[in-house]
């Protein structure tokens, strides 16, 4: 009796605390609309690149501390890069893992984890005193990140108006540029003049950035549970990849992992995509020494506003108006819309490249100027329809593990090792510049292009070429056009399997009623609305 009476109470309890819950949810499911979430989302997206883009601006400053570099002088442009790439061990790393949590956890509880983590580590960045403490800070600041990064996407596609599917994933995507470039100017300036009697500007600038992130963080906390991506039933305008179930339930690492890995498309958008952030990862690391310490010879603050002003306003508009345009073609959905997404991506990277060499090569400022914004523009543009792309060629079931998968390659492929790429061929570029330790043996020798970069407080001065960063920036920015075949084989293949799709439905009239009908479905659907065209008939 005892016992059958506990299981009662037991029972009882769960019942009152799901209704409680639930009640709970219902409550606040009424403030968090799907466009609160949006705003929210972007929010946490901005503030984690706005770290970016301070840890950017403040490498000049971070490399020169001597509480960092030691006394022996200043960290080199390799280690100096390595401090960015460890932020990226951290987050490739567990992205995967975090996905895989899914199915034992809600999303809002992963997220939470990570974004105090993240808040711990810069915190613990800020406090850093030695190489080797800095590394793991931004190592850990990484892990943070990632708990958020592949939930949030897949639950804005989720939640998202099908006729602005990729427009919404555009706004959450524009702040990739907007945190950063911000980031750039306010490290900048925090960094250069923002110390706090013997703290710093560097450090100052890291605590600063929490303070402003504590009550974007308490806002996710109050989310309600719904918005797990696991308790969304599938859309009816998301169609599954081909030959693939398209269960909206939870599936394991190991099948999951296997999918993505032989789905051929996927792995081309991602390849691509993976060269985009090589690329942009190298710019926004050294983007501003090279302003510093190359032929345009500009002060940091300058710099940083400069780099900070033109990405904000170019990947702002370039990220929206890229969602915006595809929109406005036809959408994102389905294999016509993927083919249409390959075709702008390659047409945009036809644009950016050769503007970006115009604009690395240029000796005037507002050259310079000039061609970086419309390459920078460009390159941004092509941020919304390449993750919608990622996202449609998947099963729904698939699509938190290939936002996930996918922050892993292009991480791994891109801004992972091509600030320590950069770095490594700048240092090979200074022609033995590096090697003289004062101003006056430093500018001894003219026809080695060598610059004395002057001390500032808590930092020594260097000895640099004035075009070694630049040599190695318009090698790296080269990568941009790996990206162009893989995309153009995506829409080969997907044209192929989008006319078999029409042909089917048009001659495989069936031998029954049913067959007729459905087919006729496909074909009707194919043609109004693309975003069926892989069969996915209503009713």
């Amino acid at each position: 009796m005892p016992s059958h009476y506990s299981n009662a109470e037991e029972s009882e309890s769960l019942v009152d605390r799901n209704q409680l819950n639930e009640a709970e949810d219902s409550c606040m499911g009424r403030f968090f609309s799907p466009r609160v979430v949006l705003g929210l989302f972007t929010l946490v997206n901005f503030i984690t690149y706005y770290d970016r883009g301070v840890m950017s601006s403040s490498l000049s400053s971070i490399r020169s501390d001597s509480s960092i570099a030691g006394d022996g002088g200043t960290i080199s442009d390799t280690k100096g890069g390595f401090i960015v790439s460890a932020f990226m061990i951290g987050f490739m790393l567990t992205c995967p893992l975090f996905a895989a949590l899914g199915g034992t956890f809600t999303a809002k509880r992963i997220i939470i984890a990570g974004l105090l983590v993240w808040a711990g580590a810069c915190v613990m960045s800020g406090f850093s005193h030695g190489y080797a403490m800095l590394l793991i800070a931004r190592m850990f600041v990484g892990v943070g990140e990632a708990a958020f990064a592949g939930y949030a996407v897949t639950i804005i596609d989720n939640i998202a108006p099908k006729e602005s599917r990729t427009r919404w994933i555009g706004t959450f995507y524009s702040m990739i540029p907007v945190g950063t470039a911000i980031g750039m100017a306010g490290g900048g300036v925090i960094s250069t003049d923002g110390g706090v009697g013997s703290i710093a500007g560097w450090r100052v600038a890291f605590f600063t950035e929490v303070v402003a992130a504590a009550p974007i963080i308490l806002m996710v906390g109050l989310l309600p549970n719904k918005y797990n991506p696991v308790k969304i039933e599938k859309r009816e305008d998301t169609p599954a990849a081909p030959q693939q179930h398209d269960d909206a339930g939870y599936i394991g690492i190991i099948p999951a992992s296997k999918a993505l890995i032989t789905n051929i498309r996927f792995v081309l958008v991602v390849f691509g995509y993976g060269m985009y952030v090589f690329v942009t990862g190298a710019i926004a690391v050294w983007a501003i020494s090279m302003l510093t310490e190359g032929p345009l010879n500009l002060s940091t603050v300058p710099a940083s506003l400069l780099m900070g002003g033109a990405t904000a306003i170019t990947g702002v508009f370039g990220s929206i108006a890229g969602g915006l345009f595809v929109d406005r073609m036809g959408g994102s959905q389905g294999l016509h819309g993927t083919m249409k997404c390959q075709l702008f991506s390659v047409g945009m990277m036809v644009i950016s490249v050769p503007c970006g060499l115009v604009a690395l090569t240029a000796d005037s400022l507002w050259l310079f100027v000039i061609f970086f914004v419309i390459s920078v523009f460009s390159l941004f543009a092509v941020t919304a329809p390449v993750n919608a792309s990622i996202l449609t060629v998947v099963p729904t079931n698939l699509r938190t593990y290939a936002i996930s998968y996918s922050v892993f390659a292009i991480h791994l492929m891109g801004d992972f090792p091509s600030p320590t790429v950069a770095g490594s061929l700048s240092d090979k570029f200074s022609h033995g510049c590096p090697n003289y330790n004062s101003n006056v043996t430093c500018t001894s020798v003219p026809d080695e292009n060598c610059r004395w970069v002057p001390p500032k407080d808590h930092e020594v001065g260097s000895c640099v070429n004035i075009y070694q960063l630049r040599n190695a920036l318009a090698i790296v920015y080269c990568f941009l056009l790996f990206a162009i075949p893989a995309w153009l084989v995506v829409y080969v293949l997907v044209r192929r399997e989008y006319r078999q799709t029409l042909s089917a439905a048009t001659l495989g009239g069936g031998e029954g009623e049913g067959d007729y009908g459905y087919n006729n479905c496909v074909l009707l659907s194919a043609i109004r609305h693309p975003c069926m065209a892989r069969g996915v008939c209503p009713g």
